[in-house]
């Protein structure tokens, strides 16, 4: 399961995606702001063959660097190939006691 979001804060500012990232298109599919989805549920054929295609997503780890954003990034396969399913958050925010 892949967890990926738009924008937000963690704890530190993390800026939205390069149009380039998956991140982009997740952010722009006019879905709630969080949701849930499951890549191996039929889906259109448009989507499917992007699901397919090579893509860049964002990893935003503890050596982050906010002000080389695209750099911290998987490449190399497809959602497809790394995920069953992607939890897709519109803007993440830093973790808090309950």
């Amino acid at each position: 399961m892949g967890l990926t979001f738009h924008h937000g804060s963690a704890p530190m500012a993390i800026p939205a995606p390069p149009e380039e990232f998956a991140e982009a298109t997740l952010g722009r599919s006019g879905l709630p702001d969080a949701y849930l989805w499951n890549l191996r549920a039929p889906n259109p054929a448009a989507v499917r063959q992007w699901l397919a295609a090579p893509v860049r997503t964002r990893l935003v780890g503890p050596r982050y660097d906010a002000r080389d954003d695209a750099a911290h990034h998987l490449s190399g396969g497809s959602l497809a190939d790394w995920f069953d399913a992607l939890v897709h958050v519109r803007t993440v925010s830093s973790a808090r006691f309950l």
